[in-house]
């Protein structure tokens, strides 16, 4: 065989090696242990606003903690101590009016964001109405038509905003470049959660929404393969995703040991992540393709198996604390918190006596609320990592 000849078959060879590879596998995998903190500290708070629906959701910035009301549409201010501050807005039309809103973030700027039906109320941090920003997601007649015939996976105009269980927290992210990433969600009868393996394989999680043009731009993040191996479980189909000081994205997957890194244009850089202890991970399959059925089994599934949840990034110190559950085991329900170091390395995995979600830090205390059908954002939880008998902070 000629020399040229043989260079030309060893490069298809290689061409069709490499196209055949998942680009996940190409990455870096992070798994180092190195656990520093065996214990932590727990108080508890119970907050007391003037009136409270019943439902609502709670939100850290800087030293002040904020209890937005769903159904009131009132946010309560209360200090690190718990102590109750000053009530604002209300549902209303004037300046300092919530016009409506479902879930509630603080921007950087200190800025409030309301997320509501089809889209954004911003408020300045003295509560005026700035502006709405609506979700446009770049639909027309043809387009729609078109997508009723056939899913199209790669178009925004095939996304939603991503309700339901373990609502995203904060309920969208906002990055340097001005652009919110918000959880989106894909349906279609011929692709969908619950009936259809293309639907892990081939739709996206998040999109970029630009907040000057109203504009959903693109989409980010596919589903990791080791998910995609787990079958139809749409019960567990949801993710948390949080920034790090250098803009990079990491995500963490309900049913995944490892979270990934992403560059802020959404390209895969890393994963790093330990399995958490004892978990009961053997989902169950989707028995039918009736998402109503599906979904009322969603509870004592969740409740059954062990699941990822509650991402956090705390910048003062680099490190990323993840809640997740283990499951129901020996009849009795159990609970995790895991800390990795800048370097991705897990520094701490310890066992919690109830669930809470860590969504802020004040000081040296790490602020949680916890989570699920019988819990009340009233009570907070204020915790300390400990590393022999010392508190860390």
């Amino acid at each position: 065989m000629k020399p040229l000849k043989k260079r030309i078959i060893l490069l298809c060879t290689i061409i069709i090696v490499f196209s055949c590879r998942n680009p996940n596998d190409e990455v870096e995998n992070i798994e180092a242990i190195n656990l520093k903190y065996n214990n932590y500290k727990i108080d508890t708070l119970q907050l007391s606003p003037p009136s409270y629906s019943g439902v609502g959701m709670l939100t850290v910035f800087k030293d002040t903690l904020f209890l937005f009301d769903r159904i009131f549409g009132t946010l309560s201010t209360f200090d690190k101590s718990g102590k109750f501050y000053r009530r604002h807005l209300g549902l209303g039309k004037g300046p300092k009016e919530l016009e409506g809103g479902h879930l509630h973030a603080i921007l950087p700027n200190g800025e409030h964001a309301f997320l509501a039906d089809f889209g954004i109320w911003y408020y300045n941090s003295m509560y005026e109405k700035k502006r709405f920003v609506q979700f446009d997601w770049d639909c027309d007649r043809e387009n729609l038509l078109q997508l009723e015939k056939t899913p199209a996976p790669e178009k925004v105009c095939s996304y939603g905003y991503k309700w339901g269980f373990s609502q995203q927290y904060p309920p969208f992210l906002y990055t340097k470049e001005d652009k919110l990433i918000i959880p989106v969600s894909f349906e279609h009868p011929k692709m969908n959660a619950f009936a259809h393996q293309d639907y892990y394989k081939q739709t996206f999680m998040y999109a970029n929404l630009d907040i000057k043009e109203s504009k959903v731009k693109n989409l980010l993040v596919k589903r990791p393969t080791t998910l995609i191996k787990k079958g139809i479980i749409p019960n567990f189909d949801f993710a948390q995703i949080v920034n790090d000081s250098s803009g990079h994205l990491i995500v963490s997957y309900a049913t995944e040991p490892h979270m990934e890194i992403y560059s802020a244009k959404g390209e895969l850089l890393k994963r790093f992540g330990i399995e958490g202890q004892n978990m009961k991970i053997n989902y169950p399959q989707a028995q039918t393709t009736d998402y109503e059925k599906i979904e009322a089994s969603g509870y004592l599934e969740r409740e059954s198996f062990g699941w990822y949840d509650g991402l956090f990034m705390d910048t003062s110190n680099q490190y990323i604390l993840r809640n997740y559950y283990k499951g129901v085991i020996k009849n009795k329900k159990s609970w995790g918190l895991q800390v990795y170091d800048e370097s991705y390395t897990l520094i701490a995995d310890l066992e919690i006596a109830h669930y809470c979600r860590i969504i802020g830090k004040i000081g040296s205390e790490y602020v949680a609320t916890g989570v699920g059908a019988e819990d009340t954002p009233l009570y907070v939880y204020k915790l300390q990592l400990l590393k022999k008998n010392r508190i860390i902070n």
